[in-house]
């Protein structure tokens, strides 16, 4: 199964930020993790939000630059490790949701550890963000932050995507940064500051010639809602999912052609017989199901969009995504 690590706001309820994903992982097959950053341990700002990278955020130096193996992002990787041995798993990589507070954790956990075992961050409604430029020092630009070019390069390939709520515009809004810089460069809300990390994120990988590998998407009619951002990051979850046992197995399934004009689609599958097939709309609803050993398969009432196919044998699980014009 893949798994899906699911960070918490500032509120530190990781059993609600498990919850959100309850129903989802039953249907779809995912582990979830929820790790709790208490209050006891961890600061909000200093030890959660900004990683513990500087002993002091509000004035970072090198004097203050804590040692990579003191970062709480450095906790993630071995929290993972530790829980796939103890479930004598095969995964060799996670997805990762934070919403709110969770959403700054988790950006910045890709800046500064852009290596790690994380393959895909959903990023939903942050607050304020670690934006790649110069001008502003950390924790809100890259001035005295310690990230190298080559680290922004590795971070800017990851894949990330900024999810944002299109409502979530409160300027007063709980827990909402505000201060004279932070207003300046990135906005008054979440939803302006969201728009403004990823134009400049991008504007700043087309100057260096960098691989952009982050998206944008904004989510109509929702505003600081956790349980509705959760819900509409299950595509991306789906979208990011990995094979169960062998990568190189799930190679040999392909479909064609991309789009598909018809209700058909070829199954390419070498070495393969029977497969278990389910299909979802972009929102994640199981949309069509079947068992088939063909080649070719009719997908009844899907109009033009984007959807998942989720294609599974006794040996692996893999989901592909096409389109219908």
């Amino acid at each position: 199964m893949p798994v899906l690590m699911s960070f918490h706001g500032s509120g530190r309820n990781a059993d609600d930020y498990r919850d959100y994903w309850v129903s989802m992982s039953d249907e779809h097959k995912f582990i979830v993790l929820a790790p709790k950053f208490d209050s006891t341990n961890w600061t909000i700002a200093t030890e959660y939000i900004t990683g513990n990278v500087f002993s002091d955020y509000d004035d970072p130096s090198e004097n203050n630059y804590n040692n990579q193996n003191e970062w709480t992002y450095s906790i993630i990787d071995n929290l993972f490790d530790y829980v796939i041995e103890d479930i004598s798993g095969n995964q060799l990589s996670y997805i990762g949701w934070g919403h709110s507070a969770g959403a700054q954790f988790l950006h910045r956990f890709v800046m500064y550890l852009p290596n790690s075992k994380l393959n895909t961050a959903i990023c939903s409604n942050a607050g304020w963000y670690l934006v790649p430029e110069n001008g502003y020092r950390f924790p809100y630009g890259l001035d005295d932050s310690q990230i190298s070019n080559q680290k922004l390069e590795s971070a800017f390939s990851k894949k990330l995507f900024i999810h944002l709520g299109k409502n979530d515009i409160n300027p007063n809004s709980s827990g909402l940064r505000r201060n004279a810089t932070v207003d300046t460069q990135q906005g008054k809300n979440r939803y302006v500051r969201g728009k403004y990390f990823f134009e400049t994120s991008l504007d700043v990988a087309d100057d260096f010639g960098y691989d952009f590998n982050w998206e944008k998407y904004e989510v109509i009619g929702v505003g600081h809602e956790s349980q509705k951002m959760a819900n509409e990051a299950l595509k991306f979850v789906l979208q990011s999912s990995l094979s169960k046992i062998d990568i190189s197995i799930s190679k040999t399934v392909d479909i064609y052609p991309i789009p598909i004009n018809s209700n058909y689609i070829n199954i390419l599958k070498k070495n393969l017989t029977t497969l278990d097939i389910t299909v979802y709309d972009f929102s994640g609803k199981e949309i069509y199901q079947t068992c088939t050993n063909e080649n070719s398969l009719f997908i009844p009432n899907i109009v033009a969009g984007v959807y998942f196919m989720k294609i599974e044998s006794a040996l692996f699980s893999v989901t592909k995504k096409f389109s219908k014009k």
